[in-house]
């Protein structure tokens, strides 16, 4: 379902909103769900270290270059603005729906300066905001969801 020029995405406001430079990895894949570390790159003396975990059905991860190139629902690189999008609309969406019309997945995109998420998620990110990297890392060890 990628590229997917139908997608249409809505801001999903959150406490990581307006996050500089966002450098996202991935911890805790598997079925049970996908957990994301973000960290801010820059100023450095300022880092801001968030987590979010989410339970999800599907996700992918892709290259910041061909994500903002690939002409994927309007795909562009986070400015600084709302983090988090939610998906309108989506051929992944319309696929789960005709699958199993009772189900309640939503889906989100995470964009990094490096790597960008999108998740066919249950529920709604969960967003744990940490005071150094150390404890996220921590976190991302043991995150169960």
């Amino acid at each position: 379902m990628f590229p997917d020029s139908t997608l249409k995405w809505k801001p999903f406001p959150s406490i990581i909103d307006g996050i500089h430079a966002p450098l996202v990895s991935a911890h805790g894949f598997g079925q049970a769900g996908l957990c994301l570390t973000i960290r801010s790159a820059f100023p450095a003396s300022n880092i801001r270290v968030f987590g979010i975990d989410i339970k999800c059905k599907a996700y992918f991860c892709i290259d910041d270059l061909f994500y903002g190139n690939a002409g994927h629902g309007g795909g562009s690189p986070y400015e600084g603005g709302v983090y988090i999008l939610e998906a309108t609309q989506s051929t992944l969406l319309n696929a789960q729906n005709k699958v199993d019309p009772s189900s309640k997945v939503r889906h989100f995109r995470f964009v990094g300066l490096d790597l960008c998420y999108e998740v066919l998620g249950v529920g709604v990110p969960n967003i744990h905001t940490f005071h150094s990297e150390a404890e996220a890392d921590a976190w991302a060890l043991g995150a169960t969801i």
